[in-house]
């Protein structure tokens, strides 16, 4: 029951809310916000993450206050544990951020100043198409209606000129010369057509040489401009604070009481958060990510989950009934801690083509955590990894993968009791993930 509950609210959150961070680690942290409303889906776990941001608009925007939030719900267990018959252990967020956005706008300026150009170079084009038409036209309307023949040819090739889409192919198959050399008319109609397929060529390359210098000369504008901008890097800085509200539960066993069985599990119900400020910077190909916060959170991650039958026995006479009930709960010391995270993403924009087409994204980071009130509930740590990600620039979706190596020096795995500590080579600790993000609008200009 409880995945057709968790695939609801999947499809719930999916048209009410869209995702935030452009890359993620396993933990689906991300320092660097993705500009524009998408969707994120971490496929190695029951982990969504929804928001929704203004950060399209300070795209080449020389200063822009921006803002965003966002939704994020999972089970702490993962995606193994929610189609098999464990429970779940829900956690859910709700995070926002607010910040300035400094632009050296190079990129929608160049953009806007081609879109000028482009549209005076079609309105060149178009003047030109019109008048030769219509002086086409004109010299078609001087065609006498005496005869039938040449009357049926006027009104074809006016219908072709005055079609809202003039086809150029079918104006000179009208004009096509006939075979037959026994009809008396064709020296009038075929005279006709070679009047007016001439007056048309003299008229288009009269035309070319008055409108093809003015096309030459936007066309030369265009590379200038292109030249120009091509080798100053796109900069943009955004500055941010943030914060975020989370809670989650679970069952939690804390010793046998012997007087009373079901006394020896509590439930647990955390509620935590957090407050930060962070930086993004992009020039060029290259973002760069960098947050710092204050967390308040807890140790689960360091407990140990177990499995439980109570089971209680009534005898009546000869006849005894068993009652058994399965209980999951997670053991060890259990408690709130304060932390500090530092987290730094570093991403390469690498063109896979010459017309840069298609794109992949590759992205190192470490995320830390730092100054633990209570290191023998929850130790220090540092997680480094990496993630590949593809995208087509016009396109709205961005798929991948991460690799990533938890807690590098094995500090969680030091503070268990020695019997239940599994150090392990850091090849063997190595986890991955796929992730999926869709984009509501292009991806085109956003890093």
């Amino acid at each position: 029951m409880k995945k057709f509950i968790f695939i609801y609210i999947l499809f719930v959150f999916i048209n009410n809310m869209h995702a935030q961070g452009l890359t993620q680690s396993a933990d689906a942290k991300s320092t660097i916000y993705f500009k524009g409303t998408n969707i994120n889906i971490d496929l190695g776990k029951a982990d969504l993450s929804f928001g929704l941001n203004n950060l399209d608009a300070t795209i080449g925007d020389p200063s822009k206050i921006f803002w965003g939030f966002g939704v994020k719900a999972k089970d702490e267990e993962g995606i193994g544990n929610l189609f098999s018959n464990g429970e779940l252990v829900p956690f859910g967020a709700f995070n926002c951020y607010f910040g300035w956005s400094y632009s050296n706008t190079v990129i929608p300026h160049y953009n806007e100043i081609e879109a000028q150009l482009l549209e005076q170079r079609t309105q060149i084009k178009n003047e030109k198409y019109k008048l030769l038409l219509n002086k086409t036209e004109i010299n078609i309307e001087n065609i006498s209606n005496d005869d039938s023949m040449l009357y049926n040819l006027k009104h074809s090739l006016l219908k072709i000129l005055n079609s809202e889409n003039f086809n150029e192919s079918e104006f000179f198959d009208t004009l096509k010369l006939r075979d037959d050399k026994n009809d008396s008319f064709n020296s009038h109609v075929d005279s006709a057509k070679r009047k007016i397929r001439n007056s048309y060529d003299s008229l288009n390359i009269s035309l070319k040489t008055i409108y093809q210098p003015k096309i030459k000369e936007i066309d030369s504008k265009r590379k200038i401009y292109k030249d120009a901008y091509k080798d100053i890097p796109y900069f943009q800085l955004l500055f941010f604070g943030f914060g975020e509200i989370n809670a989650m539960n679970f069952k939690h066993f804390t010793s046998f009481d012997s007087l009373n069985l079901n006394n020896s599990f509590n439930s647990e119900y955390f509620r935590g958060g957090k407050i930060g400020l962070g930086i993004n910077m992009q020039y060029g190909n290259f973002l760069f990510g960098l947050t710092y916060d204050y967390i308040k959170t807890n140790n689960f991650n360091l407990l140990t989950k177990k499995d439980f039958t109570l089971r209680q026995t009534f005898n009546s006479g000869n006849l005894t009934l068993i009652n058994e009930k399965k209980i999951e709960a997670y053991s060890g010391d259990y408690g709130d801690v304060e932390i500090n995270d530092l987290n730094f993403d570093f991403i390469w924009n690498l063109k896979l083509d010459e017309k840069a087409t298609n794109h992949i994204l590759i992205n190192p980071y470490i995320r830390s955590q730092l100054f633990s009130r209570n290191e023998s509930l929850l130790p220090n740590k540092m997680d480094i990894g990496c993630g590949f990600y593809f995208f087509q620039q016009t396109g709205k979706f961005l798929g991948g993968l991460y690799i990533e190596l938890p807690d590098v020096f094995n500090d969680y795995e030091k503070v268990k009791p020695i019997t239940e500590q599994d150090l392990r080579e850091p090849f063997k600790r190595l986890t991955f993930g796929i992730v999926g993000k869709y984009s509501f609008n292009s991806l085109l200009n956003s890093f």
